[in-house]
């Protein structure tokens, strides 16, 4: 098998991941290069067991029990090791891709023997029209229209050239080394949304370990795929936890890579943040209310987690 296509769903909405298989079913590329595989998070919903994979020959669904997005990416990388295909496609369950979106991406790999992990543009379909204060937040969704390709040999300090677990294609070599490098440090296994709370980080982990890899990471214009947003998405509420959800996930990759502790601000810092707090407008006060829970939470994860046994990141 060429390309195994995995979808790692929690609680899916069924007429929203119907339209992702549709998207799948409808694919240029032929069904004997590809395989699906879905991988259902503890769902309590019923959804994912009452899905139609008729259509699909060589799809499995599987249940991991573990809840948290890096647990069942490290189920999809230890089922994709068990095979034979030399690409993985991750495809979010609130995701369309374009007709034609696994075919290009095994094209690309084709021209390029040095991509590791790639992907395209994200374009939103939103549920409910978005509140006017709403677009500059967007790239928060993964929603990212692009003008041109963006391709980078190693991290320059720019997130734009890591594409998005969204539609991210990895190529087996690099899906080996993450795996191995989950094994040997358990807080990996704390990046990523856990049930209901987003934490983020480990898309940025994953596209950053293609450097490690001596790969490149790639966003291409001919790779297009829809995000259906949901309408309690574009509220204040969810991007407070989204925004939280962030702030961790990136300090937890900044120790990772560098094994430095966030410091705990002292005394008069504190008193210096909740002034600041109180000053800014309600919006803006509470997102930054929100960043600072997210520090919070990424020293309490760390200081919970057992040693790593290398320090193959640092």
């Amino acid at each position: 098998m060429e390309l195994t296509v995995i979808i790692c769903t929690y609680n899916p909405r069924r007429e929203v991941i119907d339209q992702t298989l549709a998207a799948l079913r409808a694919q240029t590329l032929p069904l004997a290069q590809w395989e699906l595989l879905i991988i259902d998070n503890a769902s309590t919903n019923g959804v994912p067991a009452a899905l139609d994979l008729s259509w699909r020959p060589h799809a499995r669904l599987l249940r991991e029990s573990t809840l948290g997005m890096a647990a069942v990416r490290q189920r999809a990388f230890a089922e994709v090791l068990a095979g034979e295909s030399r690409v993985l496609l991750f495809v979010d369950d609130d995701t369309l891709l374009a007709p034609d979106y696994l075919a290009t991406g095994l094209a690309l790999a084709a021209q390029d023997s040095r991509l590791g992990c790639w992907g395209g543009q994200l374009l939103p379909r939103y549920e409910i029209d978005p509140p006017d204060w709403f677009p500059p937040f967007q790239k928060y969704l993964a929603i990212f229209p692009l003008d041109h390709d963006l391709v980078a040999d190693a991290y320059n300090g720019n997130y734009d050239y890591l594409p998005p677990g969204a539609g991210m294609f990895l190529r087996r070599k690099l899906v080996e080394y993450y795996f191995a490098l989950n094994m040997t440090d358990p807080l990996r296994l704390m990046l990523g949304a856990k049930g209901n709370y987003l934490l983020r980080g480990e898309d940025t982990d994953l596209a950053l370990s293609a450097y490690d890899c001596g790969l490149r990471t790639g966003r291409f214009q001919v790779l297009r795929l829809t995000h259906l947003i949901s309408k309690d998405r574009v509220t204040l509420e969810y991007l407070e936890r989204l925004l939280e959800g962030i702030r961790a996930g990136g300090l937890l990759i900044d120790y990772l890579r560098r094994r430095s502790v966030p410091p705990k601000p002292g005394v008069w810092l504190r008193l210096k943040q909740r002034w600041r707090v109180k000053r800014l407008p309600e919006r803006q006060s509470r997102f930054m209310a929100a960043e600072l829970r997210g520090e919070q939470k990424a020293r309490e994860l760390i200081a919970a987690a057992p040693p790593a046994l290398s320090n193959k990141a640092s």
